[in-house]
């Protein structure tokens, strides 16, 4: 990531700029030309912060040869100040870190060792070959194929064959799997997912060694009983009932990886279970189009029910990612559902607001029960151009959320409801652990073991929990 100033006007000359972006601090005069260059990325550069100090003085030092020590006085006047710098080489065992090497003698020592590697590996050889060999017999799951030439590669290696290691190719291998049982010599076939005859997904099994004991077309019953069965969760889109936008997203400029619009993840299988009912939820992650320009909607976070550890967490993360896409107003609804009908309560969340609230408890939205008509709610979001509404909270709470968004739709006001499940209980499908989870079950341990200590340690006592 790179920190440009493209123009700064009114600040006093000499003046000092320091930007943090994460852990990383740079500092340089606030006109200069160059560029602030930083190992991290945009997405990872938060908290991002600027700071710019005027000089109080200067002094420019002519450094001696086996001196280490500078006494320097600064200002005038009553302003003197006095400084004292001790100066020397970074010494790590006894031998200069440069040893006295220049920059371009180093760079030409890593360049000789870069090469000297590659050659004695043959990487540019074997990647040639395995791009050829892709090219050529074009496998179904190209991935898969140079995964698993990887692999055999590596236990080539380790077995000390020729390097470059042999390209396997899947025809070889399906016609070492046709002389098995023939009485010849087949030696273990290392290779990728044969190629298919077939048109549906493929089965296949490997012994420990990558040997292909069995290839065909998949059927049910080799991941489920005949009795299960598949939910899946179809959430409705905006555009189902509004006009479709097609909005670039802004993080494209900071990741290249998007997920499908339709794109669907399946809860693990298990084949020994009887019945079971399998959940396939929609996939998380970002879109390549959005629905709504960020810069042009309103956000509003509201919690509702109990407390919850975490909850402040949820709301810093929320906050970061919707200020990443480049909304501008996100409110906080203090108060719950009520709070939704007192809008000049709400609070204005910035990043620099909820930067440090993941370490409090709580919530910073004061958190009640309680539902005003969801008509009444519908209206005062539109009213202040909510476009996305976040709501975290329980079964009621997202029950209600579910009756706010049919109230705005009965109105008309094109508007996203989000649901965040509330509950220590653990018990969202798919999902491994929901917030709050672990520190219920960490601070439930410590109240058990307090009232265990308690019961063994004393004379005719009970703990209670």
């Amino acid at each position: 990531m790179e920190v440009k100033v493209k123009s700064a006007t009114g600040f006093p000359e000499g003046c000092i700029l320091s930007v943090r972006a994460g852990q990383l601090r740079r500092q340089g005069p606030i006109n200069c030309d160059r560029a602030m260059c930083f190992t991290t990325g945009v997405i990872d550069a938060n908290p991002f912060k600027v700071d710019v100090f005027a000089p109080l003085a200067s002094k420019r030092v002519t450094l001696v040869p086996n001196k280490t020590t500078y006494d320097l006085t600064l200002g005038e006047g009553e302003s003197t100040m006095q400084l004292e710098l001790d100066i020397a080489d970074k010494v790590e065992s006894g031998v200069a870190v440069n040893n006295g090497e220049s920059r371009t003698v180093r760079r030409q020592k890593a360049a000789t060792e870069t090469q000297e590697y590659i050659d004695q590996h043959q990487l540019v050889q074997f990647v040639q070959n395995l791009m050829q060999s892709v090219l050529a017999e074009k496998p179904v799951d190209p991935f898969a194929y140079m995964e698993a030439n990887l692999r055999a590669a590596r236990i080539g290696v380790m077995g000390k064959e020729s390097i470059p290691p042999t390209i396997v190719s899947p025809v070889a291998a399906s016609k070492r799997l046709s002389r098995k049982g023939t009485g010849e010599a087949s030696a273990p076939v290392v290779a990728p997912t044969p190629g298919k005859n077939f048109t549906g997904p493929a089965y296949a099994v490997y012994d420990v060694t990558g040997q292909v004991l069995e290839h065909r077309e998949l059927r049910h019953e080799d991941v489920m009983k005949p009795d299960a069965h598949i939910r899946r969760l179809h959430v409705p889109h905006l555009k189902d009932k509004y006009e479709a936008k097609e909005v670039e997203t802004p993080l494209k400029q900071v990741t290249s990886s998007f997920v499908g619009i339709n794109a669907h993840v399946l809860e693990a299988m298990l084949k020994s279970a009887d019945g079971r009912v399998y959940y396939q939820m929609p996939c998380a992650g970002p879109r390549k189009t959005l629905h709504f320009d960020p810069k042009e909607i309103t956000a509003a976070i509201v919690t509702c029910g109990g407390l919850c550890p975490g909850l402040n967490a949820v709301i810093r993360e929320i906050v970061m990612m919707l200020h990443m896409y480049g909304v501008d107003r996100i409110y906080g609804i203090r108060g719950g559902y009520k709070g939704v009908m007192t809008p000049e309560n709400w609070l204005d969340l910035t990043p620099e607001l909820v930067q440090d609230i993941h370490s409090q408890g709580g919530t910073i939205l004061v958190s009640d029960r309680g539902n005003p008509p969801h008509s009444e709610m519908a209206k005062v979001l539109r009213s202040h151009n909510v476009r996305q509404y976040y709501v975290i909270g329980g079964d009621g709470t997202l029950k209600g959320a579910n009756q706010t968004y049919d109230a705005m739709c009965e109105i008309g006001w094109e508007c996203a409801v989000v649901g965040v499940p509330k509950t220590i209980d653990n018990d969202i499908a798919i999902i491994d652990k929901t917030f709050g989870f672990d520190t219920a079950c960490t601070e439930a341990e410590r109240a058990i073991d307090s009232a265990y200590i308690e019961a063994t340690c004393n004379a005719n006592c009970i703990g209670l929990v």
